[in-house]
């Protein structure tokens, strides 16, 4: 019975590799809409966050690191892959903060996923 608890853990391994094999490379924000709200806060967000994120793209490697890079500069990280989650922690000497991103279950999308119902929304397509 020793054969199954093994079998388990390779699956699982599997899992992550063909899930990492699908993160990895390069992706490209997609423009992200200003919204209309009464809330100035939300309008705000959202401007900011489209600016911010114009040009901005991440890239996985396959070592467990991440670089992301926008018109302001790029910074790197490490990355965990949990199921379709994907947490990222920034190297950097501010309070780390994990990012937590979900890859769509094709591999084409990875989103970056909101604490709240009224944030923009921050989505990242796969570059060919």
């Amino acid at each position: 019975m020793k054969v199954f608890p093994l079998f388990l853990a390779a699956l699982a391994l599997a899992g992550c590799q063909s899930q990492q094999s699908k993160l990895v490379g390069t992706w490209k924000a997609k423009s992200v809409p200003t919204k209309t709200s009464p809330n100035l806060r939300d309008v705000a967000e959202s401007g900011f966050l489209s600016l911010f994120t114009a040009n901005m793209t991440l890239e996985f490697n396959d070592q467990g690191r991440v670089k992301i890079s926008q018109s302001l500069g790029s910074g790197t990280g490490n990355y965990k892959i949990k199921g379709s989650e994907v947490e990222v922690t920034l190297d950097t000497a501010a309070p780390n903060r994990t990012l937590k991103f979900k890859l769509s279950s094709d591999g084409k999308t990875l989103d970056l996923v909101r604490e709240f119902a009224s944030d923009a929304t921050v989505s990242f397509e796969k570059a060919p």
